[in-house]
């Protein structure tokens, strides 16, 4: 079963694995070094991003026991 937060997990990685081929590319097929410039960087933050979002954003989820209610304050 997926949960709520793996959707749009997966939606964000789906949408962003195309984007960052694009830049890539354009990156490479760049004519001028002013054009590299700018492109390589933002290809590598589209990276870095597509690389956060896929394994760490699951991480920050909380769990039932950090849930602060009171049936959890009685119990621990």
């Amino acid at each position: 079963m997926i949960k709520d937060s793996s959707v749009g997990r997966i939606a964000i990685i789906a949408a962003m694995v195309p984007e960052a081929i694009n830049i890539a590319n354009r990156s490479v097929n760049a004519e001028s070094w002013i054009d590299r410039s700018w492109l390589l960087p933002l290809a590598l933050i589209n990276l870095w991003i597509l690389i956060v979002v896929a394994t760490y954003s699951n991480k920050f989820e909380p769990d039932s026991k950090q849930i602060i209610s009171p049936n959890n304050l009685l119990t621990n």
